[in-house]
């Protein structure tokens, strides 16, 4: 993605959860969650999002269920 392409609402809103998730597993402290977090809110385009997860490993993709089939 173009870093110069303006960011929408739900992007930031992605970053953000992405962020307090690495919180929640104890890669960032508070300190460094509030001030990302904080970027995040502010960010006008992908290239002010991208460096705030450049360090965090990429989001896990948790395997969906098989679908039940009824007999």
């Amino acid at each position: 993605m173009d870093d110069h392409i303006r960011v929408s609402d739900a992007d930031r809103e992605r970053v953000t959860a992405r962020l307090q998730e690495n919180f929640a597993e104890g890669r960032l402290n508070q300190d460094s969650l509030d001030e990302r977090i904080s970027a995040a809110l502010n960010a006008k385009t992908f290239g002010d999002l991208r460096p705030l997860t450049a360090d965090l490993p990429g989001p896990v993709r948790r395997p969906r269920p098989f679908p039940v089939r009824r007999l």
